[in-house]
């Protein structure tokens, strides 16, 4: 039976990119992001775990798979979700072109600044290897570069001028310095996701389908060996590169099964079938209370009085198995604990987001949807590869920023607005 469910998460992802190169401007949209997400991500570890029984039971492995090809089939038909008119309504609104770019270059001189704090903090981490104390919070606020950058490449694309120009380089600063220094997957694709975007809202310029396609093979191949490039990062030992492998990285990782995050997200959710500790959205909460609520300056009794523990079980107590400090929870595995597999539910949920923030980007031209869609297609991707709760409070984080320079810059209905008019 896994295997099956092997297969029909292939055929799933297939019919999903297939359904994105048939059009090229759906190649950005959600059905087919998420496919190339899910077979370059994590097809080769549910293969690696049919060819490896690791778990404690087969049973195990076929949870995690029939919740993998639910959360799937969501996102495929996500696409037929209705519209929702009043949502459409409010997201297009005038704004002032001055205030904008004022807007827009806060952001990023934030994200710059915050980013250098945080390269000087000290890292500490807590009882579970999580990242804590202030670094963390700079490393947050480090990511206001993304809107930031958003919204001055679209200024510049619209009026390409001297100024426009030098304010949208600097704000490329902290996402090259962040690729190149520590080769974080999400803001590789957030700057590319930014740059191929941001030319498709004002100019309708897409990829020829061979390329998309090949950005899903490279990013199976690559992930992989983020591991290994941040190792060479930090050493410095640049010349090393060329000795990286991928396609024998990747071998290696079907062929071991060793450290996947679909391990331990088989775990996870069989404790939670075991132990029936379903979280019914407080692990949602929790997210949010440990991502917003900063125990440096409100004190950490009040940041654990606000956090809830529906779960108290162990899994080396249980699986006799304590998971690698850099391995992350996924989205197949918090839905499920949260909802059982109704938590397939949440992707139909972000997927119905997705569909009336393109649709206010493209039809409606509205410029916060096209802000908002650069910024959280992205993170849309880490509602698999990290969680759905981290792709929550990512767009949490994102929105509360957007629209904090979005009223800023918002002016009256009678004023002429910078407009991004779809083409047909």
């Amino acid at each position: 039976m896994p295997e099956i469910y092997v297969a029909m998460i292939i055929l799933l992802c297939i019919a999903g990119i297939g359904w994105g190169v048939d059009r090229p401007s759906r190649i950005y949209q959600f059905p087919f992001v998420m496919s190339g997400i899910f077979i370059a991500f994590l097809v080769p570890q549910a293969i690696s775990l049919c060819l490896n029984p690791i778990l404690p039971s087969r049973r195990a492995l076929e949870r995690v798979l029939l919740m993998s090809v639910l959360c799937l089939i969501m996102c495929l038909l996500s696409q037929a979700t209705p519209k929702a008119p009043k949502l459409l309504k409010a997201l297009n609104f005038n704004v002032n072109q001055k205030k904008l770019f004022q807007g827009g270059l806060a952001l990023a001189i934030l994200g710059f600044v915050f980013s250098r704090l945080a390269l000087g903090t000290e890292i500490t981490l807590n009882a579970r290897g999580q990242l804590t104390g202030l670094r963390t919070i700079y490393s947050t606020l480090a990511y206001l570069s993304v809107p930031g950058f958003a919204i001055l490449l679209l200024i510049t694309l619209k009026r390409p001028n001297w100024t426009n120009i030098a304010a949208t380089f600097f704000a490329c600063y902290i996402p090259i310095y962040r690729i190149v220094q520590f080769g974080r997957r999400e803001t590789i694709a957030a700057f590319i996701l930014t740059i191929a975007l941001a030319l498709f809202f004002h100019r309708r310029i897409t990829p020829p389908r061979t390329l998309a396609i090949c950005g899903v093979i490279f990013a199976m191949l690559v992930i992989p060996l983020i591991g290994q490039y941040r190792a060479i990062a930090a050493s410095g030992g640049w010349s090393q590169l060329w000795s990286l492998d991928p396609v024998q990285t990747l071998q290696k990782m079907v062929g071991s099964a060793k450290d996947l995050e679909l391990e331990y997200a088989a775990l996870q959710i069989d404790a939670t079938v075991q132990t029936k500790q379903y979280g019914y959205g407080l692990g949602y909460w929790n997210i949010l209370v440990f991502r917003f609520i900063p125990a440096q300056l409100l004190g950490r009794g009040f940041k654990d009085a606000l956090t809830l523990h529906p779960q108290d079980y162990s899994l080396r107590q249980l699986y006799n198995y304590v998971p690698n400090p850099g391995l992350v929870p996924t989205g197949i595995a918090d839905a499920f604990i949260e909802f059982d597999y109704f938590g397939c539910l949440v992707f139909l949920a972000l997927g119905w987001v997705f569909k009336n923030l393109w649709i206010s980007a493209t039809k409606d031209g509205a410029i916060l949807s096209q802000i908002l869609y650069i910024s959280f297609l992205p993170g849309s991707m880490k509602a698999v590869t990290h969680g759905t709760g981290t792709c929550l409070s990512d767009f949490t984080f994102y929105t509360i920023f957007v629209l904090s320079v979005m009223l800023y810059a918002r002016q009256p209905a009678s004023a002429s607005r910078l407009g991004y008019a779809s083409r047909s």
